[in-house]
């Protein structure tokens, strides 16, 4: 086994190879952790867990027209062929993007009371017609990214990020400083961190005005249906999914709201939600990102290729996984009030119970990679809707038999837990493996994080 972990490590030295890549990608996302877990504790001092809250409702309408944004033909960018094909995509997924950001626009100028009314702050004002420019800004870098993923120019995604994370949270800081601290704060410094990646990017590209300019003389309306029908399945399948699970990632802050929960509450569950996804961007989107394509290389030599890859990425996730949230379970509620201020002690708490729910996602994130490549796109989105309905019955019990915050959330956690499993145990199905013994590790590990969030959170 050792000498199968230093035969790994040699392989970083290897240009091109699967864990060099993944070395890259993960040294950039560790970057991104130290700069979010160094600043973090002083945004959190300067702005309150209320501001916070108007801050994730206004994420809750931004993050889930995202995804729309491109009906998710970027994603094919990595699998096309040829290069009219990938052309046609790109150019496909701008129009998309160009058209959803202009219907937002429209919608938020036309709503703009309801909008403010339901952040419940008026004192944004004008400042709300910054959403569909964060969302046109969030496209275009998404397309960028899958573009350097097929170009394998990791190195590029990596520096994007760390400068996105490093301006947006600097701006934040700077904003504090200079005038009161308010969500109109945190919302431009999600846009300045936007369009630093963004021309971060565009500048990585060569001349990329006459590039631009080449591909739409290059692309006809013709090449444009073409690859939307050959690309059906994602708009089809994987963008219901993905938008699926973000208006499910948010259920707890909608029901929060719709229960007339203070937004000190919202915003201490957005802050414990979104530093667990700092977790999760540390490995399983860097894995994700880089095995997509690693995958597809693997298919087109053998499906035996395929599943050797597979089953050892599984193990490497789950152990992993097993390590880091035990030890946030057990942990956060201690750490939080010392790093972050005494204000968000709740944030500890909620961290703490949704460790489960992330432990799994964690493991789900790069398996359910190979979905896409086995064109197995519905059975994806067949499991998303069964975890939606496992969601709303997580959302029925916390109405009518649930009293406080830390129950509502654990009962969501638990289901999310499942609702990540079914994608795992899906992937080894299609694969033809055999089920028991992956179905007992995931039941075994979901049995003893649940019984370490209990014990600790509702003695």
């Amino acid at each position: 086994m050792f000498s199968l972990f230093l035969d790994q490590i040699r392989k970083i030295r290897h240009s091109g190879s699967f864990i060099r890549s993944v070395s890259i990608t993960s040294f950039w996302n560790v970057l991104i952790i130290v700069v979010q877990f160094v600043l973090s504790p002083i945004v959190t001092r300067l702005y309150s867990p209320a501001e916070y809250g108007v801050f994730a409702l206004i994420s809750s309408i931004i993050v889930p027209i995202t995804l729309v944004g491109s009906f998710k033909y970027s994603d094919a960018i990595v699998i096309c062929e040829t290069k009219q094909d990938r052309d046609s995509t790109v150019l496909l997924s701008l129009g998309l993007i160009a058209a959803t950001s202009l219907l937002t626009f429209i919608v938020v100028l036309a709503g703009r009371d309801y909008i403010l009314s339901y952040v419940g702050s008026a004192g944004l004002g004008n400042f709300i017609l910054l959403i569909p420019v964060i969302i046109c800004c969030s496209g275009i870098i998404e397309i960028l990214l899958y573009l350097n993923v097929r170009n394998k120019k990791f190195s590029f995604n990596g520096f994007s990020g760390f400068a996105m994370n490093l301006s947006s949270r600097s701006f934040v800081i700077g904003y504090a400083f200079s005038m009161p601290a308010q969500a109109i704060g945190l919302i431009a410094g999600e846009l300045f961190g936007k369009l630093t990646a963004l021309l971060l990017l565009l500048g990585s590209i060569k001349s990329v005005g006459q590039k631009f300019i080449e591909l739409i003389r290059s692309t006809s309306f013709s090449s444009l249906a073409y690859v939307a029908r050959l690309y059906r399945r994602f708009p089809l399948y994987v963008m219901p999914a993905n938008l699926i699970n973000s208006f499910s990632g948010y259920l707890p802050i909608y029901f929060f709201k719709q229960q007339h929960f203070a937004s000190s509450i919202i915003g201490a569950f957005a802050l414990a939600s979104s530093l667990l996804e700092i977790i999760n961007r540390m490995l399983p989107y860097s894995v994700a990102s880089i095995f997509f394509p690693k995958a597809v290389e693997l298919k087109n030599k053998s499906m035996d290729e395929l599943k050797s890859g597979v089953y050892k990425l599984y193990w490497m996730m789950l152990v992993a996984s097993l390590v880091i949230f035990t030890g946030a379970a057990l942990l956060a509620e201690i750490v939080f009030p010392f790093v972050f201020g005494d204000s968000w002690t709740a944030a500890g708490v909620f961290v703490s119970i949704l460790c489960i729910q992330y432990a799994f996602n964690f493991v789900s994130l790069p398996i359910s990679e190979v979905f896409k490549v086995i064109e197995k796109q519905r059975f994806l989105f067949v499991a998303t809707i069964l975890s939606i309905a496992l969601k709303v019955m997580a959302i029925f019990i916390m109405v009518h038999y649930v009293a406080d915050e830390r129950q509502s959330i654990f009962w969501f956690s638990v289901t999310n837990a499942f609702g990540s499993i079914i994608p795992i145990v899906g992937i080894f199905y299609f694969l033809k493996f055999k089920l028991k013994q992956v179905v007992a590790s995931l039941a075994a590990t979901f049995v003893f994080l649940a019984t370490v969030i209990v014990l600790i959170n509702f003695k």
